[in-house]
């Protein structure tokens, strides 16, 4: 049930009980006054008759008796028999007055003794009907009982008005406000239309709570979400950790095995030259890791210093195809290029530019089947050059390519190749420091695309060079 019923029933059980004690009231003070009014005449008339009888009661005149008691009965028509009695109870004079007996009638005998100088002479002894009275009697407790109920029913319906204008509304205000409160609402007051200055009080501290509820509920998401990077980095940290113990110790136990076997001086000299070329390999290989370990650290510190200058961009790709040839070949993959470019002449850092592409292209070649192509596309438009790698390896989830450039992340197949998951992440920096963007187009089993734009060198008509506008953090 609700509150605006419950208290509608409370007032309904007020509104009867005053109405029944009200009508029980009237009707027991208006009998008693009834009772009262006609005892009060009885007495009066029967000390009238009394004094004017007493000579003819003395001497017993029956006529002038007879005579009295007429006169007397005519005063008062509710009188229905006057009789006079000597004092031994004989009946000396009486009248009668003719009338119907109903179930309804109501009738009272008095009698009042007549004496006279200490000497008992008679009596008088006189009926009352009482049905016209206590009908007259009836007719006010009803007008009264009607009267009273409906200054009752006024009473409490403008008692109900007050109190669902200034108590009732605002209670079911407030509640619909908690109800907002807890559902996590926006408060509206102005659907409350008028309200008390208490009532503005009380909304006030509410709309202050939920301003605090909001600002506790904004705080605790971004712990959360603080909270859920920091434990996502620290993962990620944890297992590069364990990924750059591998790569380091790999290169570390080649240059460690290869020089031990050149000390010993027992191999062929061919043998010393293969293991001197493999210590060189390894020696490379770590100073690679060393480098993007360093080059991320100065990302992130932003101490990266970018030195742009103006390179053709054909001859970078070439040279980086060059430095993978041998690890494509390995798994017989051919590296197939295409440009529809006049100009490939770039605005950027030569060493930054060729670290990118290494990057890309070398994640092409090492997740792309053996014996299948690497397809590297250049475009030019607005000032951008446009370079598109695409591979036909397992490809890369939606979720995925949302955190594939995530500093220490591996996902996917990537998981089962070495690699530190460095290379993209730095290679998004590189590229972002070098005014340009990167991203991927990718989907599970059908390869990945990953493509960057940096700013061309371009000229005007005369053969001007126009340069690129440098990014703003130069």
């Amino acid at each position: 049930m609700s509150l605006k019923k419950k208290f509608f029933l409370f007032f309904a059980v007020i509104f009867s009980v005053n109405a029944l004690f009200a009508v029980l009231y009237f009707k027991q003070s208006l009998e008693e006054q009834l009772k009262n009014i006609t005892s009060d005449s009885m007495e009066r008339s029967l000390r009238g008759f009394s004094s004017g009888i007493v000579d003819d009661l003395i001497v017993e005149d029956v006529a002038k008796l007879e005579t009295f008691v007429k006169k007397a009965a005519a005063l008062d028509s509710n009188i229905i028999n006057i009789t006079v009695t000597e004092e031994s109870g004989k009946a000396l004079a009486s009248w009668d007055k003719p009338i119907s007996h109903t179930e309804a009638s109501r009738f009272e005998k008095h009698q009042y003794e007549v004496v006279h100088q200490g000497e008992l002479f008679g009596r008088v002894i006189i009926t009352y009907d009482l049905t016209t009275p206590q009908k007259s009697i009836s007719n006010r407790i009803t007008t009264w009982t009607l009267a009273l109920i409906t200054l009752l029913i006024f009473t409490t319906l403008l008692m109900w008005v007050v109190f669902e204008n200034y108590l009732l509304k605002p209670l079911l205000h407030i509640n619909q406000c908690i109800k907002d409160l807890s559902s996590n609402k926006k408060l509206d007051f102005s659907r409350f239309g008028n309200q008390t200055d208490e009532l503005r009080s009380i909304m006030g501290s509410l709309l202050r709570h939920q301003e605090l509820l909001h600002e506790k509920s904004t705080y605790q998401k971004r712990l959360i979400i603080e909270r859920d990077k920091f434990e996502s980095a620290s993962q990620a940290k944890t297992e590069f950790v364990s990924s750059i113990s591998h790569e380091l110790r790999t290169p570390l136990n080649a240059i460690t095995g290869f020089s031990e076997l050149i000390s010993m001086k027992t191999e062929t000299q061919s043998k010393v030259h293969r293991y001197a070329n493999e210590i060189y390999i390894s020696a490379k290989h770590l100073t690679s890791l060393i480098n993007d370990v360093l080059d991320l650290a100065k990302v992130e510190s932003g101490k990266l210093e970018i030195n742009y200058e103006k390179i053709d961009f054909d001859q970078q790709l070439q040279a980086s195809i060059s430095i993978l040839q041998p690890l494509a070949s390995e798994k017989s993959i051919r590296i197939v290029t295409s440009s529809f470019n006049t100009k490939t002449e770039v605005l950027a850092d030569s060493l930054k530019l060729r670290q990118v592409l290494i990057n890309l292209i070398g994640n092409a070649i090492k997740f792309s089947p053996p014996k299948s192509p690497v397809h590297i596309l250049t475009t030019s438009d607005a000032g951008l050059l446009r370079v598109e790698i695409h591979d036909q390896g397992i490809g890369i989830s939606d979720q995925d390519q949302k955190r594939v450039f995530e500093s220490f992340t591996k996902v996917g197949d990537s998981e089962l190749h070495q690699g530190t998951g460095l290379g993209l992440a730095l290679s998004k920096a590189l590229v972002t420091k070098m005014g340009g963007e990167i991203g991927v187009i990718s989907a599970l089993a059908e390869g990945s695309t990953f493509w960057f734009n940096i700013p061309l060198c371009e000229y005007n008509s005369n053969g001007a060079e126009l340069t690129s506008e440098l990014p703003d953090d130069l």
